[in-house]
């Protein structure tokens, strides 16, 4: 396209020395000048398009990217807030499980059960996973609420898990707190 309008300039300019060669009158050479004017506001106006093209792109993709980023903080937000319900279903299950099993009990069970499940099934859709790597400390996976006297382990091992940690995407949606080994 560009070899096409700078052949078209060539033409052009040729054919303007040629008119000006043999027809050299006043009115023509207004003409010319106002050729001459008229190309050049041409070009001013397609580098200005070009400019507001490359702006309006930029935009969008920066919208996107920004759109994007304010859904992935909202989703994060409302993860975290379901984090001590699920925590809460689970103390629920494991206290329904020190019961007699009667068939109320039992009953009980079975629906908390569903339910854990669903929050579950939940999480896994929105790629939060349950960070496992308890054995030894790590400041970056988790959050120290016990220092205790253990003979049994090395200072710094986790001793117990006092409450679950999660992740999303490798970012940390709740750090896993521990008691840990003096």
């Amino acid at each position: 396209m560009t070899d096409n309008n700078s052949n078209q300039d060539v033409t052009l300019s040729s054919l303007q020395q040629d008119m000006a060669a043999s027809h050299s009158t006043p009115e023509l050479i207004v003409l010319q000048e106002q050729l001459t004017a008229c190309q050049t506001d041409a070009q001013a106006w397609k580098e200005k398009f070009l400019r507001v093209s490359a702006d309006y792109q930029n935009y969008t993709r920066r919208a996107d990217k920004e759109r994007s980023e304010w859904m992935q903080a909202a989703q994060t937000t409302v993860l975290k807030e379901l984090l001590p319900l699920i925590d809460d279903v689970e103390r629920a299950l494991q206290e329904l499980h020190k019961k007699e099993q009667t068939p109320d009990v039992a009953a009980l069970v079975t629906g908390i059960g569903m339910v854990n499940t669903a929050f579950a099934k939940m999480l896994t859709k929105y790629g939060v996973q349950e960070i496992t790597d308890v054995t030894v400390f790590n400041p970056d996976l988790h959050e120290a609420l016990v220092s205790v006297e253990s003979a049994g382990h090395k200072a710094g091992d986790i001793i117990a898990v006092l409450q679950k940690g999660y992740k999303i995407n490798d970012q940390i949606l709740r750090h896993v707190k521990v008691s840990v080994a003096k």
